[in-house]
């Protein structure tokens, strides 16, 4: 169970800070919630059961995790598909899965692909640059919390990081 004051992904919301543990008015006396604010939109509140689990909600992973994960991304595979269909599904099954690795693996798959279409002269497709920026935001919010960097310089943080363990 999250306590107030602890940091929590949830779902499509990612990164959020447990405000309070507490019944709602709405709601039964007996059933807690968690009261949580997305670190990234403070004016919203959301109101979570805390034994709900359609949710993914878990726990940041740690510093030393994100590092070796980060350590590891030269070798983490793509995600294969022909078919736009498909593609698109494993898009979207990487974003819910919340699992930072497959977020990873998305961002590489699409930065990749992304690289391929502009040295044959063709455009970025609207479904990798939607779905990149949906990886990004989900991922790097989490990494920002766990690095103490700031969102907007975790791609230099990565780039020298790789460079440097190269």
């Amino acid at each position: 169970m999250f306590q107030t004051g602890e940091f929590m992904i949830y779902g499509n919301n990612g990164l959020c800070e447990v405000m309070d543990v507490a019944p709602v008015e709405f709601a039964s006396a007996d059933k807690l919630y968690y009261h949580i604010v997305p670190v990234g939109s403070r004016n919203s509140r959301l109101f979570v059961p805390v034994d709900q689990t359609k949710v993914v909600m878990r726990r940041p992973i740690s510093k030393e995790d994100a590092l070796a994960l980060i350590d590891r991304l030269p070798d983490l595979g793509r995600i294969e598909t022909d078919n736009d269909r498909m593609r698109e599904e494993k898009y979207k099954a990487a974003i819910q899965s919340e699992d930072c690795e497959e977020l990873f693996r998305l961002i590489k798959t699409m930065y990749l692909r992304r690289q391929e279409r502009l040295a044959a002269g063709r455009k970025v497709t609207a479904l990798d640059e939607r779905y990149m920026k949906a990886a990004k935001d989900h991922l790097y919010g989490e990494l920002s919390y766990v690095l103490e960097t700031e969102k907007d310089d975790i791609d230099a943080f990565i780039t020298e990081r790789i460079e440097t363990n190269a």
